[in-house]
């Protein structure tokens, strides 16, 4: 009782103390102080260099480019989205912020040869366009205007608008090819070489350039010389097949767009074909230097495996002298003109789908299961001709074509998916390594193709064959590729079987 009567004096007490009565001021209640602001990270400058895989803004080296507020350039004039495809071989430049959103400031697109076909080779897959040599394999997107999408559905004397990128060889590996008006500008894209400054004419490759009618734009202080990349347009040849140029366009220096070099710290993802190559450690991706390091991570490959010709995906960050310092490599299908058929496209499987599963990205075809990534290309050339297609608007039941190949993991990658209406015949097709054989059937991609009375045989240069001949020369590991009716999950009756050239469609 006691204590209670001294905690209620205490608080009358404390009660006119603070009244003021002469008593002392309590003493202000503490305020914690404000956080400081968040700290705004800048974006990041960023290039990537590589073919478009998909829309809904534009899809390249798997990453999703906003572009609301692009600027594009196709062909050194300003254009829209609209006038690329997939397979078109660009040049994004573009920022990414903290979370990983990427937004293109400009998207820039030259062909790579645009003129008549002069030779087509189906057997060996490549065909000469301006003196220039252009090699089809698993990643060439045909336009739909092309039929059948393939090799096949051209013809010598037809113009055509070439995408791609240069291997080094000096040859075009195309990533799309579109037919052009009969009366389109002549238009070529490459390393000079052979500068003759008195008869005023250049060469590209095997195209001979007359330049002293040309307007020379872009160069600066750069003077025409051998090894510069240029863009030579013209309309007229000579009688002696030499392009008569309009105008000469200054690219870039060392046989590289200097579009596709960033400055110091910023970053970068280019994919192309090694054009030069030092030691596993420099090289170059489609003329842009790239130096490796204790550091740089690999995927599907190593260090080892980097060589001319081999496909690569490089991202890192640039330094001072504007070389790509890669933080990693990728290992895409290997594309070369002198045969080497090291992880190539060589897995190409055409029926209905059997299913789709969005969760883990894979797809089921013919019984066999491939994987998609961000990098997958998908093209719709069926009557609903979606322009922004992917994974997500796939179900079972619809004719797809896949081509892929095996990267070293359990599952098979599919590199490319194409959508179209299924065929009259209800044909399906497969065109992978044999694995096993008799003398009436064989086993590719763990599907059974059988033979009757019907198949038709051939070998890699066309010919015909009987099925004895044909059997005779098989061998375990071969390039087959096998059309006929799907009879089962994994069976197939072949209506044909061809031995095949590596990437020969």
């Amino acid at each position: 009782m006691k204590t209670v009567k001294y905690l209620a004096l205490l608080s009358a007490g404390v009660s006119l103390a603070a009244c003021g009565g002469g008593g002392t001021t309590a003493p202000a209640p503490l305020v914690a102080a404000p956080p400081p602001p968040p700290v705004t990270q800048a974006p990041t400058p960023t290039t990537a260099v590589g073919p478009i895989s998909g829309f809904g803004s534009v899809i390249v080296n798997g990453v999703r480019y906003n572009t609301d507020t692009a600027s594009f350039i196709i062909n050194g004039e300003t254009g829209t989205q609209d006038d690329l495809g997939v397979g078109s071989y660009v040049i994004v430049e573009a920022t990414v912020d903290s979370s990983g959103n990427a937004t293109a400031q400009s998207v820039k697109y030259n062909d790579a040869v645009q003129g008549p076909i002069s030779s087509i080779d189906t057997v060996n897959n490549r065909m000469v366009v301006l003196g220039q040599t252009v090699i089809i394999d698993g990643n060439t997107s045909f336009d739909s205007q092309i039929t059948p999408r393939s090799l096949l559905g051209l013809a010598v004397g037809d113009n055509v608008e070439i995408s791609g990128t240069g291997d080094a060889d000096g040859n075009i590996i195309a990533s799309r090819i579109e037919r052009e008006p009969a009366n389109s500008e002549f238009e070529v894209r490459g390393i000079v070489s052979n500068l003759d400054t008195n008869a005023r004419t250049f060469q590209i490759n095997q195209l001979t350039v007359d330049y002293s009618q040309a307007v020379l734009e872009d160069f600066g202080t750069n003077v025409l010389a051998n090894g510069l990349l240029v863009d030579a347009e013209g309309t007229n040849f000579n009688n002696a097949d030499t392009l008569i140029a309009t105008k000469v366009e200054y690219e870039g220096e060392e046989g590289r767009d200097d579009d596709s070099v960033g400055n110091e710290n910023d970053e970068a993802e280019i994919e192309g074909i090694v054009t030069e190559f030092s030691s596993s450690s420099s090289f170059k991706i489609s003329g842009v230097p790239i130096i490796t390091n204790a550091s740089t991570r690999y995927e599907y490959g190593t260090a080892t495996d980097i060589a001319l010709n081999v496909r690569l995906e490089a991202e890192g960050t640039y330094n001072a002298n504007q070389v790509l310092v890669a933080e990693e490599i990728e290992f895409k299908n290997r594309s070369s003109s002198s045969g080497d058929s090291s992880n190539d496209s060589n897995i190409k499987v055409e029926t209905t789908l059997d299913a789709v599963n969005t969760a883990t990205n894979l797809i089921t075809i013919f019984g066999v299961d491939f994987e998609v990534d961000a990098s997958t290309r998908y093209e719709d050339d069926s009557r609903a001709n979606l322009r922004t297609f992917g994974l997500s608007n796939l179900a079972a039941g619809d004719y797809l074509e896949i081509k892929g190949y095996d990267r070293g993991g359990s599952t098979l990658y599919a590199s490319k998916i194409e959508r179209d209406d299924p065929e009259a015949e209800n044909e399906s097709e497969i065109e992978a390594p044999v694995e096993s054989f008799t003398s009436e059937s064989l086993i590719i991609l763990g599907v059974t193709v059988s033979t009757n009375a019907n198949t038709r045989y051939e070998d890699a240069n066309d010919n015909n064959l009987s099925r004895t001949a044909f059997f005779n020369q098989l061998r375990v590991g071969d390039l087959v590729e096998a059309e006929g009716t799907k009879t089962g999950a994994r069976a197939l009756t072949a209506r044909e079987l061809s031995i095949e050239l590596p990437d020969d469609d």
